[in-house]
C-alpha cells in the first residue's frame, strides 16, 4: 500500500474496481485538493486492486475494491471513522445504500417542482447553509468541488436556501450526493 500525494501519482486504475470507476480519479483529485488522503493498494505483481479515499475533517472515507484482503488492509487504518464500501463484509456494521441507474436520454421530462431549482456557485452562501445543516462537512471541499465541476443545486424560498443537492458528472456517469432539505420544507415538492 502506498499513499498518493498528487493525482499524477495515482496513474491508471483497472476497470471493475468499483461501480463508480469513471469518477474514481475525480474523487481522488478532490480529496487531495481538500487536504484529504488517498491510498492505493498494489498486489506483489504490481496490479492496483484497491483505492482508499479519506477525509480527516469529516472522519469518513470510501474503500473501492473487490478484494477481501484489500478491504481488510484498509478498514482498520482509520478507526472510529465512518467508512463506505461496496465490498460487503458481514461482520462490520452497515447501512443499505441504493444505487439507481437511469438513462437520462430515455427519461421522461414531465416532472416539475413546485419551487425553482437553480445552480449555485457562491461559495460563501453554500458554506453558510452547509455549516448550519451539515456542520461535519469539510469546508475546503466546497470550493474544490465547484472548481472541479461539481454541480450544486439549490431551492430557495423567500430568497433563503432551504434545500441543496450536489452532483458529480464525469465521463457519462453522474453521482448525486449530499442532498439536504430543511425539515420544515420536506414534502413540499
Amino acid at each position: 500500500m502506498s499513499e498518493v500525494k498528487s493525482i499524477g501519482q495515482l496513474g491508471d486504475l483497472p476497470k471493475g474496481l468499483s461501480f463508480f470507476d469513471p469518477i474514481l480519479h475525480h474523487e481522488a483529485k478532490a480529496a487531495l485538493e481538500a487536504d484529504g488522503e488517498v491510498y492505493v493498494y498494489e498486489s506483489p505483481e504490481g496490479l492496483k486492486n484497491g483505492l482508499f479515499i479519506y477525509d480527516g475533517y469529516e472522519a469518513s472515507g470510501t474503500i473501492f475494491t473487490k478484494s477481501r484482503e484489500v478491504f481488510d488492509h484498509f478498514y482498520p487504518l482509520k478507526p472510529s471513522s465512518y467508512i463506505f464500501s461496496e465490498y460487503e463484509a458481514a461482520e462490520h456494521p452497515k447501512e443499505i445504500w441504493n444505487i439507481w441507474q437511469l438513462d437520462v436520454d430515455k427519461a421522461p421530462l414531465n416532472h416539475r417542482f413546485k419551487h425553482d431549482v437553480s445552480m449555485n456557485h457562491n461559495v460563501e452562501e453554500i458554506e453558510r447553509f452547509m455549516t448550519l445543516t451539515q456542520p461535519e462537512t469539510n469546508r475546503k471541499w466546497i470550493s474544490v468541488a465547484l472548481r472541479n465541476g461539481e454541480k450544486c443545486f439549490v431551492v430557495r424560498i423567500a430568497n433563503k436556501i432551504v434545500g441543496m443537492a450536489w452532483m458529480t458528472i464525469v465521463d457519462g456517469m453522474a453521482r448525486s450526493h449530499g442532498l439536504f432539505v430543511e425539515p420544515q420544507f420536506r414534502r413540499m415538492g
